[in-house]
């Protein structure tokens, strides 16, 4: 056997369990495993942009953005492995008018 050939049966292997995995809480309901901890995110408004790309826009580090997405100021959506922000949602949160001193 080829080693072309062991990658495609180990991926058909590995493959062929990706069955939903539920569990029985202790209420008696099934749970699906794989959606367990994620909530319903809504829809986003603007424009969605990669974290260095907003991080650019507001002079900010794109760490700073990171932890607004872990405290739940805003969302951070997964589109394939990079994560994007939506740029309104980004200048409600990051932009605050401050009081003049007059």
């Amino acid at each position: 056997m080829s080693s072309t050939e062991r990658v495609l049966a180990f991926l058909t292997r590995t493959r062929s369990h990706t069955s939903p995995v539920t569990v029985t809480d202790p209420n008696d309901q099934e749970v699906d495993m794989a959606t367990q901890g994620r909530q319903p995110t809504r829809p986003p408004t603007g424009r969605l942009v990669p974290l260095v790309e907003a991080a650019q826009e507001f002079s900010v580090c794109a760490k700073t953005i990171r932890r607004r997405i872990a405290s739940g100021n805003i969302t951070g959506y997964k589109v394939g492995r990079v994560i994007r922000v939506d740029l309104d949602e980004l200048r409600r949160a990051l932009v605050v008018q401050m009081p003049s001193a007059r």
